[in-house]
């Protein structure tokens, strides 16, 4: 698992090097949202399009929320229970995030049924003479 999330993140790593446009949509989006709506909004409004866009794995941001939500319970042990709030946030949107990306990617792949004829397919006649 561990290699397939590393080799997840290389791939990551090159989509945004060779979609240079691409990435600066995302980043003019970030700069336009943070300048109204703060840091946490625009990361993560940002961080879905950069997903959509360059057609990434939605995996990637679900197994980091799950390791949001692992973190919770130590927060909560060595009583710092704003943080732990905070990763709990994080992590739900990050799975929302990751579930609404892997839901449109779901779509794209999905073909149009081929229409299935019932009944028998009728015989040329054919010419004797």
């Amino acid at each position: 698992m561990i290699l397939k999330l590393n080799k997840q993140i290389k791939k990551l790593i090159s989509s945004i090097i060779n979609h240079p446009y691409k990435t600066l949509v995302v980043v003019f989006i970030f700069w336009f949202l943070e300048w109204y709506w703060g840091f946490e909004a625009s990361f993560f409004i940002s961080l879905f399009f950069l997903f959509l866009l360059l057609k990434l794995e939605s995996r990637i941001l679900i197994f980091f929320a799950l390791l949001f939500l692992i973190s919770c319970p130590f927060y909560l042990m060595f009583e710092n229970e704003y943080r732990a709030e905070q990763m709990a946030i994080y992590a739900y949107y990050l799975l929302f995030i990751g579930i609404f990306i892997a839901l449109i990617q779901s779509r794209k792949k999905r073909t149009r049924p081929r229409r299935i004829r019932l009944g028998r397919r009728r015989k040329k006649k054919t010419k004797i003479n």
